[in-house]
């Protein structure tokens, strides 16, 4: 594991130790990516792309993982706007730490597994592509 991955799996490990409270645990570590998964069936994968300088995350339902939710759709579900999370306008340690806060103050639903979260992301995707098909 490079020097950049073990930064930001520790980034990822310290910004969210919510989810470890929460019962979550660690199932997965890569250089990009940070899967935690709860009892109750819901993972969050935190990802880290090094070329395109960003860092995300979805949260789903391991019974589902196709309707899993971005970060960015999880903004969006709450009216919140919320810009890509770019390690270079502050480091990649700023960069895990905004994207663990959208999870903390916007997923709670989607944390505990309410599949209407996962339902009013597929609503909002469809909206989305029928818009942009006009």
């Amino acid at each position: 594991m490079s020097a950049d991955a073990k930064t930001f799996v520790h980034h990822v490990h310290q910004e969210s130790a919510f989810l470890t409270t929460d019962g979550f645990l660690t199932v997965q570590e890569t250089d990009t990516e940070v899967m935690f998964e709860s009892p109750s069936g819901v993972f969050v994968r935190f990802l880290y792309s090094p070329r395109e300088e960003w860092v995300g995350f979805r949260v789903g339902l391991l019974s589902e993982p196709r309707d899993a939710v971005s970060d960015a759709e999880l903004a969006r579900l709450a009216g919140v706007t919320s810009e890509r999370h770019l390690t270079s306008e502050g480091g990649l340690g700023a960069a895990v730490a905004e994207s663990a806060a959208i999870l903390r103050q916007l997923g709670a639903r989607a944390l505990q597994g309410d599949p209407s979260v996962f339902e009013d992301a597929r609503r909002l995707r469809h909206r989305e592509t029928e818009s942009h098909g006009r």
